[in-house]
C-alpha cells in the first residue's frame, strides 16, 4: 500500500466520539416488548462505549459494511444471470445430443433394415424356388 491509498483511506476515516448511552425518559411508561427493546438497544450502545468510546469501532463497522455491500451486490446481481445462461446451456446441449443421435441413429437403422429385407428376401426366394 502507498502513501497516496494509505492517505485517501484516512481521508475516509473519520470516526466520531461516542456519546455515552442512557435510557429514555419514558422508559417506566413503556409497554413490555418496548422495554425490552429498550434494554437491548441500551446494552448494545453501552457495550459499544465501552469497548470504544472515541467512535472507531463504529468506523470500522461501517467500512467493513462497504466492503460487504461491494462484493455481494455483484455477487447477487450477476450469479443468477450466469447460473440461468449455463442451465440453458445445458438444456440446449442435451436437446442437440437428442437431435445428434436421431439424426445419426435412424439412417444406420434404415440400412440395417433395407440390409434384413434384402436377405429375408433372398432366403424367402430360395426357399420358394428351391435354388
Amino acid at each position: 500500500m502507498n502513501t497516496q491509498q494509505l492517505t485517501q483511506w484516512l481521508c475516509w476515516w473519520k470516526p466520531h466520539p461516542i456519546k455515552p448511552p442512557h435510557v429514555d425518559r419514558e422508559f417506566m411508561h413503556m409497554e413490555g416488548f418496548q422495554r425490552s427493546v429498550e434494554c437491548w438497544r441500551y446494552c448494545i450502545l453501552g457495550i459499544e462505549y465501552w469497548l470504544c468510546p472515541e467512535g472507531s469501532l463504529r468506523e470500522f463497522i461501517r467500512h467493513v459494511l462497504r466492503v460487504v455491500v461491494i462484493l455481494l451486490l455483484p455477487a447477487f446481481l450477476i450469479v443468477p444471470i450466469i447460473t440461468f445462461v449455463l442451465s440453458q446451456f445445458v438444456s440446449w446441449t442435451i436437446m442437440l445430443t437428442t437431435i445428434a443421435w436421431k439424426v445419426i441413429v435412424l439412417p444406420i437403422l434404415a440400412l440395417i433394415a433395407i440390409v434384413v429385407m434384402a436377405i429375408v428376401r433372398m432366403v424367402l426366394g430360395v426357399i420358394i424356388t428351391g435354388k
